[in-house]
């Protein structure tokens, strides 16, 4: 056994050795490179807002538990149909019925049973997020998650600032170059610099073209690419 672990030990050792002469000497190869990073933001509207409701109903019969869920759960689907939500945007979780504990009593004394379900939706009619929320309040529902705002043009929105960001790295490293009377040749390496999620942006935020600011609205979602790009370094 000593033997065999001894050999695969060995084989691993040769096999990293002989992947690490070969990144090196693929380096190598590359000859000198002016590597920069450089990122692009994209600013979209939001056109959706996602959102869980979520049910608890207790009743000592664990069928009527049960149907205090079901009769929740239908007419708050009714009130989102009516607020313009359609069926495929709202997705409805099987109920689930447990035993019931009094959180006072030290011996878990029982106390009949809760049946929970969630109800998730996105709401594309944003502009009537207020008076639904207002009117789910209203309902008899456990609790509801904080919204989640995002838009559909996201993905559009993440390759453009790729390629945009791509571009400020090649006039980034153009000007660099430049300044030492040397220029760039083609790309030799790129990678994503750093990976961001969508968020929310408040306040102000910097125009690209210029130093001014310009105010944006409340909820305006932003997407960032950041990439480094290595070029290849001419005399």
């Amino acid at each position: 056994m000593s033997r065999v672990l001894t050999y695969a030990r060995l084989m691993c050792f040769l096999l990293f050795s002989y992947l690490s002469i070969g990144l090196w000497a693929q380096n190598q190869d590359l000859g000198p490179l002016v590597t920069v990073v450089a990122e692009h933001t994209e600013y979209l509207d939001v056109d959706e807002i996602h959102f869980t409701i979520n049910l608890s109903e207790h009743d000592l019969d664990i069928a009527d538990a049960r149907a205090k869920t079901t009769r929740i759960s239908q007419e708050i689907k009714a009130l989102l149909k009516r607020s313009g939500v359609d069926d495929r945007f709202i997705q409805t979780r099987r109920a689930v019925v447990s035993r019931n504990y009094l959180r006072r009593s030290q011996s878990r004394e029982y106390d009949g049973f809760v049946s929970t379900q969630s109800i998730y939706v996105c709401l594309k009619a944003v502009g009537s997020y207020d008076d639904l929320m207002d009117a789910l309040l209203l309902m008899n529902v456990e609790s509801i998650s904080t919204p989640s705002y995002k838009s559909s043009q996201e993905e559009a929105a993440r390759q453009r600032a790729r390629v945009a960001a791509l571009k400020k790295a090649q006039k980034m490293a153009s000007e660099w170059t430049e300044a030492l009377d040397q220029s760039i040749g083609p790309a030799k390496q790129i990678s994503q610099a750093d990976y961001q999620r969508s968020h929310l942006a408040y306040g102000e935020r910097s125009v690209d073209s210029g130093v001014a600011a310009e105010s944006i609205s409340l909820g305006e979602i932003s997407v960032k690419a950041s990439v480094k790009v290595s070029f290849a370094l001419l005399d």
